[in-house]
């Protein structure tokens, strides 16, 4: 080997099939003997700058969504009598079993180490999500703590899916009363800037769930201000105002004494012009969760003016 033949090997460093064709052996035992090609293999790979992966990019975002829907399908499947997680409303439901995910996760993980050729990727110990996804495909601990540490995981993936996952977390903590982290994780979520439609649609979320932190404040403004921001941003986008609509009637409940009644009729009359408004704010009404709302709407009289609505009860 040469000067040139490691001039020419450093040239075609970033082209694979011509970085093959040199032997990297016989490369390093002339460097070992040449103090200028020693310094200058050094320098150049002190400085190179390895392009983004686009293949790397998209497997993160693989991981991080297989995270999500995990978190998704082991709150979905398991049972805990301590955590009622009926109203819950995914921004996009896991395709597939807990089981699935996992295994999806796992693959993801060494696509992204084998492509890296290190369990380090992007700044990241990939054995942590191997041992976090492992966990939640085996333990036994509480649905919900479970849950959450996939999603603490995933938010730290650099993905796309961010606010997916960071609503997710939040709305994680909230069933968690820990209503301070719930709160930050929604701040988080709305704070993710250029956003794809799909970060979009969970920032609606976003704006919904953080209306109900509020709400649990005693933030009455807040709170309504945060609803209508969700319901504003769900037209936008052409999706369904309704989750927006639902705070908005939630808050509206709790201020009927200093609002009056005709604010609760307002929303009320909003529901219902939905495509099967009638049906769907009923059967809202219905979860248990919503009891405390459904009886003060009944307590307001509106089971006079609109008694399809408690059709359920009959």
């Amino acid at each position: 080997m040469t000067c040139g033949d490691v001039a020419a090997y450093l040239d075609a460093f970033l082209d694979h099939e011509a970085r093959a064709r040199f032997d990297v052996a016989s490369l390093s035992e002339h460097a070992g003997g040449c103090a200028s090609c020693a310094t200058r293999l050094a320098g150049f790979f002190r400085v190179l700058e390895i392009p983004e992966s686009a293949y790397l990019r998209e497997t993160l975002d693989e991981l991080a969504i297989a995270m999500h829907g995990l978190a998704l399908a082991v709150i979905r499947e398991r049972v805990d009598p301590e955590a009622n997680t009926d109203n819950m409303v995914p921004v996009a439901a896991p395709e597939g079993a807990s089981e699935d995910l996992a295994r999806q996760g796992a693959e993801m993980v060494d696509d992204a180490e084998d492509w890296a050729g290190s369990s380090r990727v992007s700044g990241h110990d990939m054995a942590e999500f191997r041992d976090v996804i492992d966990d939640a495909a085996r333990s036994r601990e509480r649905k919900l703590d479970v849950a959450a540490k996939v999603c603490e995981a995933a938010s730290r993936v650099a993905t796309r899916h961010l606010p997916r996952v960071l609503n997710l977390l939040g709305a994680v903590r909230l069933w968690q009363s820990d209503v301070d982290a719930a709160e930050a994780a929604f701040l988080r979520t709305l704070a993710c800037r250029d956003a794809d439609e799909d970060g979009r649609r969970a920032q609606v979320f976003a704006h919904v769930n953080l209306a109900y932190v509020q709400r649990q404040r005693r933030r009455w403004d807040a709170a309504d201000l945060s609803a209508r921001r969700a319901v504003a941003l769900a037209e936008e986008l052409g999706e369904d105002p309704l989750f927006g609509l639902f705070a908005q009637l939630c808050i509206a409940v709790d201020r009927v004494a200093d609002s009056g009644v005709g604010a609760v009729e307002r929303v009320v009359a909003r529901l219902i012009a939905l495509p099967s408004g009638t049906a769907r704010l009923r059967d809202a009404l219905a979860l248990e969760n919503n009891k405390p709302v459904r009886d003060a709407l009944r307590d307001a009289g509106i089971g006079a003016s609109h008694p399809a609505l408690f059709d359920a009860e009959r």
